[in-house]
């Protein structure tokens, strides 16, 4: 086999898996960005709570335990939510590791 032949070949097969990486590396980042998202909408639910108990209690009033049960599902939703996201996100964020390596020794092996 000549040398340019040779050097084509790895270029694309390397060329491949860069690309193939760099898919993934992009899936892991959109789920970092979903499960940041998530986790400020907790904290924005958590500040709405406290707006309304400091409201009811500035204005001498009863804290319906019926509007706090409500943000509290809100906030087990989304921790099941988070909960999913960040399996996700793990399994492709080993994904990226564990593919690089049987990627490469696939083609060393084809070598």
């Amino acid at each position: 086999m000549s040398l340019w032949t040779e050097i084509k070949r790895n270029i694309y097969k390397y060329g491949e898996i860069a690309l193939h990486k760099s898919e993934i590396a992009i899936q892991v980042a959109k789920y970092k960005v979903a499960l940041k998202k998530k986790e400020i909408e907790i904290t924005h639910i958590k500040s709405e709570i406290g707006d309304y108990v400091i409201g009811q209690f500035e204005n001498q009033m009863k804290i319906d335990d019926d509007v706090i049960a409500f943000h509290a599902e809100k906030i087990k939703s989304i921790k099941k939510d988070i909960a999913e996201l960040q399996k996700k996100y793990d399994e492709a964020k080993n994904n990226l590791f564990n593919q690089g390596t049987e990627t490469n020794n696939s083609a060393e092996k084809n070598e």
